[in-house]
């Protein structure tokens, strides 16, 4: 069985969401929050931290959890390793898409090399296959649990919250990748998951709905991009926050990067098309 046990991250539901089974935790959440996974967890010890990518809203607080629980070991693919252990660039990068905002993740601390494993396609985690999965990240993974056929998608699904079927997706530069994307929600696919648990929004039975979703979502939102300014870009994701309630829009959007970032992640996908 697959829990959820939502960061509270800002204080507000659904925006970032930790799964657990067993002693594994998958995608702990961001420094600023992960006091509140510890607290969820109780007496539960933490033996295995896997992680889709580095970025601070899934892994930012992995040091600090690592911190608390010293015997736990993380694992991610090798091109992140590097920045689990030292987050200097990894920070630095983040600042850049960010700004001001970067604060809102908590102080980030790397975790010791002797705790980080560093993993690849087909792995098996404690019953977890990691499945590579780029698209929004060169290196990100999904994690798929066989005994419960749950997918964990990270940002590979984008971000919905049920039974809401707004989806947003997480596009910043430097790495957005459309077409690898689109490839990997397929690759997911065929393992005929009955249930996502997503990072940001929780819990998805609607399993093809949610994929064909954010792959619409995708072609959509490039081809958007290419045709109109980022003025224009940023007020049709606001008017598509509008369309939903309240709390909803809110867990979307506190999650996203700021959205004229989402603009230029495919306004560099383009350029490099091109």
């Amino acid at each position: 069985m697959i829990e959820a046990i939502d960061t509270r991250f800002k204080g507000i539901e659904h925006a970032i969401v930790c799964h657990r089974a067993g002693e594994v935790l998958i995608d702990p959440g961001p420094a600023s929050s992960i006091g509140h996974v510890i607290e969820t967890l109780g007496d539960i010890v933490p033996s295995h931290i896997l992680l889709t990518h580095v970025h601070l809203d899934h892994a930012g607080g992995t040091g600090k959890l690592v911190e608390h629980y010293p015997q736990a070991q993380v694992y991610i693919h090798e091109v992140g390793l590097p920045h689990i252990v030292d987050p200097a660039r990894l920070l630095a990068s983040a600042e850049r898409t960010f700004g001001e905002l970067l604060a809102q993740f908590g102080e980030t601390i790397g975790v010791p090399a002797a705790n980080v494993n560093a993993i690849a396609d087909g792995d098996i985690i404690e019953g977890f296959e990691a499945i590579s999965s780029p698209g929004h990240s060169g290196h990100h993974m999904c994690f798929f649990h066989e005994q419960s056929k749950t997918m964990l998608t990270g940002d590979l699904a984008g971000q919905s919250v049920a039974p809401d079927h707004l989806t947003l997706l997480s596009t910043p530069p430097p790495e957005i990748d459309v077409e690898l994307w689109i490839e990997s929600i397929d690759r997911c696919a065929e393992r005929y998951p009955s249930t996502l648990a997503m990072t940001h929004g929780g819990r998805i039975t609607d399993v093809a709905g949610q994929f064909e979703r954010a792959k619409r979502e995708l072609r959509r939102g490039s081809e958007y991009a290419r045709e109109h300014s980022q003025d224009e870009f940023v007020a049709q994701i606001e008017r598509e926050l509008e369309t939903v309630a309240p709390e909803v829009a809110e867990a979307l959007y506190v999650a996203l990067p700021p959205l004229d970032q989402l603009y230029l992640g495919y306004e560099r996908y383009w350029n490099k098309r091109a």
